[in-house]
């Protein structure tokens, strides 16, 4: 949390880009600070607890997993107690699950707090600058709160737990929702999302549309993340004659390193500067595989040939 003089929109976004999580301009209200404080300091720590416990309990899978090869190397199981031994494992792995949701839970609790105050307090009057704080906690908030979905969508996918719900919808309505959530952090760096439709934006699929609206909310916030201002973002879609469905979402960014499309397809969580050239996780696109696998289509991310910027692609094959 920082502390500035500086009121001009790109001084704070600037501020944001370099990791802060939150700021008060100067001169500042003791109250207000350490309210921020508090509230910081408790995701915080909600968040480490989470990973924690994650961490110990993968480890104890991986010890129990260990055990048992050893045993059944050692003293060659009969089936049924190999069965039962997996039996344990899936009831481990299941506790995980559940715990994870339950903390999540307990995570999204106070973001949710954020949230519904601040949302009360845009109806009150109050000046310019005290709607600029107001709009940057609900874009923190907004922030932790899609991390904390990601997380959870992430285990349930891995855990193999997820179920598809198949129906048929208009993918230009789908595509129209992710973007108009969008809007704050696209206006605030005046991009310019366009949209394309081939042959026309009466398409319709059948697929899950929880798993697609999530991949489009990690591909288009990873374009607006990394587009520099000004820019423009395209989401294209095109449907073919064996009626596959492609959908891009292209941005005018730095673009991928060659370590990151060399690896990310086999490490789940890649950091440092071999990412996007900035320091952080590939959590949202490791969920977006996850998600690709899930709906058995495939999942490409790409640099764009002769200009810059990355490409995100999904291609659905019909059902």
């Amino acid at each position: 949390i920082f502390l500035t003089a500086k009121t001009e929109t790109e001084d704070i976004i600037k501020g944001f880009q370099l990791g802060a999580a939150d700021y008060v301009t100067k001169p500042f209200n003791s109250d207000e600070l350490l309210s921020r404080v508090h509230t910081h300091l408790e995701l915080k720590n909600k968040t480490e607890i989470l990973e924690n416990i994650n961490l110990d309990l993968e480890k104890k899978v991986d010890e129990r997993t260990e055990q048992l090869r050893k045993l059944n190397t050692e003293l060659n199981f009969k089936n049924q107690e190999l069965v039962e031994a997996n039996k344990k494992l899936s009831q481990l792995d299941t506790a995980k699950t559940q715990f994870l949701h339950l903390i999540n839970h307990e995570l999204r609790t106070p973001l949710n707090g954020v949230l519904a105050f601040s949302k009360l307090l845009e109806d009150l009057e109050m000046t310019d600058e005290q709607a600029e704080y107001i709009k940057y906690i609900n874009i923190s908030a907004e922030r932790l709160n899609k991390l904390a979905e990601t997380s959870i969508l992430i285990t349930t996918l891995q855990a193999k737990n997820y179920i598809n719900t198949i129906e048929q919808y208009n993918l230009h309505q789908i595509i129209d929702q992710v973007i108009q959530e969008n809007l704050l952090e696209v206006t605030e760096k005046e991009l310019n999302i366009q949209e394309s439709y081939y042959p026309d934006k009466n398409i319709l699929l059948k697929t899950d549309k929880n798993l697609l609206i999530n991949f489009l909310r990690i591909a288009i916030d990873n374009a607006i993340k990394y587009t520099k201002s000004k820019s423009n973002i395209n989401v294209n879609t095109q449907q073919a004659i064996n009626k596959k469905i492609t959908i891009e979402v292209k941005d005018q960014g730095c673009g991928f390193s060659d370590d990151f499309l060399n690896n990310n397809s086999s490490d789940l969580f890649w950091s440092g500067d071999s990412y996007r050239q900035t320091s952080g996780f590939g959590l949202g696109l490791s969920a977006a595989r996850l998600i690709a696998n899930q709906l058995n289509a495939e999942f490409i991310i790409k640099n764009n040939d002769n200009e810059e910027g990355a490409s995100v692609v999904l291609i659905i094959h019909p059902l």
